[in-house]
């Protein structure tokens, strides 16, 4: 899966309902100051335009909410604890990468900012590849037939338009048109992955999984 690693969903900030979510570390003795500093920096995140969450449980071990924010792809994770505090900065921790460092509070906004646009376009680039590497051009039934059962992906085919070859490909095949794009012209003397004739469009197939 593009967005998703075994530990769960790997969201593109764009489409993630929470961008940030922020996991105060509570000791009885310490817990109003992190919840306050944590709170403020909440409003501080929602101000520049980032979808942040405070999760406040105490019924959880902070462990226990990161297993749980990764596996819901939150891209980022702040971290702050009373030692944080004390030393002005958070842990920032990206979901894509793991990667997890110290930032001052004061240019946490910048940093936050900063690291999801970054996590947008990586997700774009990694997806894209994805896409490109998994698209096979074919022009034979018999091999579209085999790359379809195998899973390999979108078979790039041609196809005559007429509705009958579409149910007779799912039919037999169990793929369907996915895909018909936009800025892809059929090539001239094409013909039809199915029944021969000429093509009329470039289309991607695939089988629901």
């Amino acid at each position: 899966m593009a967005h998703g690693d075994d530990k769960g969903l790997v969201l593109p900030p764009k489409i993630a309902p929470v961008q940030a979510v922020i996991i105060p570390i509570l000791f009885e003795k310490t817990k109003g100051e992190v919840l306050a500093e944590a709170s403020k920096i909440q409003y501080s995140l929602e101000e520049a335009g980032i979808r942040a969450h405070l999760d406040a449980r105490d019924a959880y071990s902070p462990g226990f909410k990161f297993n749980e924010w990764e596996l819901k792809g939150v891209p980022l994770r702040i971290e702050i604890g009373p030692r944080d505090i004390k030393n002005g900065e958070v842990i920032l921790a990206r979901r894509d990468t793991g990667e997890k460092r110290n930032v001052k509070i004061t240019g946490l906004k910048n940093a936050a900012t900063i690291a999801l646009e970054s996590i947008q376009a990586s997700l774009f680039v990694k997806s894209r590849k994805f896409v490109e590497t998994h698209i096979t051009e074919v022009k034979d039934y018999a091999i579209f037939k085999k790359i379809v059962e195998d899973g390999g992906g979108f078979a790039q085919i041609s196809w005559c338009g007429d509705s009958k070859c579409e149910e007779k490909i799912k039919e037999e095949t169990g793929a369907t048109l996915r895909v018909i794009p936009f800025d892809e012209k059929v090539k001239p003397k094409s013909k039809c992955v199915y029944c021969g004739k000429d093509a009329k469009e470039s289309v991607y197939a695939a089988r629901a999984y």
